[in-house]
């Protein structure tokens, strides 16, 4: 089954990439406080370095966290204009039926 290999190759990718170095762990702890850190790594991990990548180019890792920030807050443009609207909405329905 497809699945099994994706799980399977997702266990071994985070078991290799983090098992025993503790050093990588507190790292990315510590990225986690700074969150376009984290987000770079995350990035670098979409990119499909094999095996994990390493916490290295620290600079490099926030620039592509703030650009994968900026992607994100694109996408969700349309979903917090429709949820304007339908705020607005609510409150212009309210506001007559008083």
């Amino acid at each position: 089954m497809v699945i099994g290999k994706t799980i399977d190759g997702s266990y071994f990718y985070a078991k290799d990439g983090l098992w025993g170095k503790w050093q990588k762990w507190i790292l990315l702890i510590i990225s986690c406080i700074i969150f376009p850190l984290f987000m770079g790594y995350t990035m670098r991990i979409y990119r499909g370095v094999n095996p994990a990548p390493e916490l290295n180019d620290w600079g490099g890792m926030f620039i592509d966290g703030i650009k994968l920030l900026i992607v994100g807050i694109i996408y969700a443009l349309p979903v917090i204009y429709s949820l304007m609207l339908c705020f607005w909405g609510v409150l212009l329905w309210q506001w007559l039926h008083l």
